[in-house]
């Protein structure tokens, strides 16, 4: 049988036993960090729509930068402080992609983000796009910003015109420090 037969008899099967699925959930890949890729941010340059990528635990010190694609990142494990992401100095950002399908989300689910170093500013930056967090803690970020139209951006998490929802998560010790006198 060949790959177009047996991604329409999935189809079909899946669409009489459990409902629709479309053939991207069939094609679906799952990346495994470090064994399949060596960083989150390889990972998610090899994913496509659809795509998971499962990090093994451990500390990640990387920028998560995603700005084109509908992934799901997650833990291994359903302990969010198995899997710690480090960011320091930077943000870690999620943008929305130019055609934006209404069903298109990022998932992040079972991590910890974290900033080490309390003289850099640290947090998630999520801009024009649908984001759900599912079991995640946001520990110590923050964020030293005023945004070009004088919206003050901060604290674990920064949204402009997004969707963002929460299920499990906990935030700790994070802050909006904004100095700046311009």
């Amino acid at each position: 049988m060949n790959n177009s037969n047996t991604i329409g008899t999935l189809a079909a099967i899946a669409t009489m036993g459990m409902g629709a699925i479309s053939a991207q959930d069939v094609l679906a890949e799952t990346f495994v960090v470090p064994v399949d890729q060596p960083t989150i941010m390889d990972a998610v340059n090899a994913a496509e729509d659809g795509d998971t990528i499962l990090l093994k635990p451990g500390r990640y010190d990387e920028r998560i930068h995603n700005d084109d694609k509908y992934i799901e990142i997650r833990g291994e494990t359903l302990d969010p402080g198995l899997v710690e992401i480090v960011c320091d100095g930077n943000w870690h950002s999620i943008w929305n992609r130019e055609d934006n399908p209404a069903d298109g989300k990022v998932r992040l689910a079972n991590l910890t983000f974290r900033k080490q170093d309390p003289t850099t500013s640290s947090s998630i930056y999520v801009n024009d796009t649908m984001v759900d967090f599912t079991n995640c803690q946001f520990i110590g970020l923050s964020q030293e910003a005023v945004n070009v139209d004088n919206t003050i951006l901060g604290g674990a998490l920064s949204m402009y015109t997004s969707t963002v929802t929460f299920d499990l998560c906990h935030f700790e010790s994070n802050w909006l420090d904004n100095r700046h006198d311009d």
